[in-house]
């Protein structure tokens, strides 16, 4: 693999759930994998994501577990988080994101 890439594997339509040492565990339903590399920018990934689970850009959430640790669960939501993602994960080939829908409720009045 070129140096500063990175396969993401999205992961959504799942669940998360709580094991009794604390642990998050995550079943999911599907995955799709994408490349990103250094230069990515946050934007990018949130469309490419979004577009490949036919969700709106603005209803979705993006989050990986912290290296080494399964207990805590990272939100990507800026170039800056992006960064310490690719920081946090440069020497890996592949890594887990998990894709979360926000439902959005429509008030009517």
């Amino acid at each position: 693999m070129a140096k500063g890439k990175l396969i993401v594997i999205s992961r959504s339509r799942g669940k998360f759930t709580l094991g009794d040492d604390g642990s998050i565990s995550y079943r999911g339903e599907e995955d799709h994998a994408t490349s990103i590399n250094t230069e990515t920018k946050f934007h990018e990934l949130e469309a490419e994501v979004a577009e490949m689970w036919n969700y709106d850009p603005n209803s979705l959430t993006i989050k990986y577990f912290f290296p080494h640790n399964n207990k805590t669960l990272i939100t990507i939501s800026n170039d800056k988080y992006l960064q310490h993602f690719l920081d946090f994960h440069g020497n890996l080939e592949t890594i887990d994101v998990y894709v979360l829908q926000m439902r959005i409720k429509q008030v009517t009045g």
